[in-house]
């Protein structure tokens, strides 16, 4: 008999959150500047998988790096083509909700 309090491998999954998500929160918690914890923190990855994807996305343009003058940390911010990626995500969701 199945025990209905455990999850299966595929419920599991279903839970799991993809590539476009990931991206979306690194977009998004870099629009004002952040740094790389960040940047870890909000879209809950670790240092190698947010490396990973900052440099992608800094190869797309979707993200720029600065470093203040006299400091260490790298601050990340999102591009403007990077803004406009969010707005078109955010309207495909919305189209996506709404009833047919």
């Amino acid at each position: 008999m199945k025990n209905p309090d455990l999850c299966s491998t595929r419920d599991l999954c279903e839970h799991r959150r993809g590539r476009h998500d990931i991206i979306m929160s690194i977009l998004a918690a870099a629009q004002k500047g952040a740094i790389l914890s960040k940047i870890i923190e909000k879209a809950n990855l670790n240092t190698a998988q947010a490396e990973a994807y900052l440099t992608e996305l800094e190869s797309r343009n979707f993200l720029s790096k600065h470093r203040m003058p006299g400091e260490k940390s790298i601050v990340w911010k999102t591009t403007s083509k990077g803004l406009t990626v969010i707005e078109a995500c955010q309207k495909c969701a919305r189209l996506a909700d709404k009833p047919s």
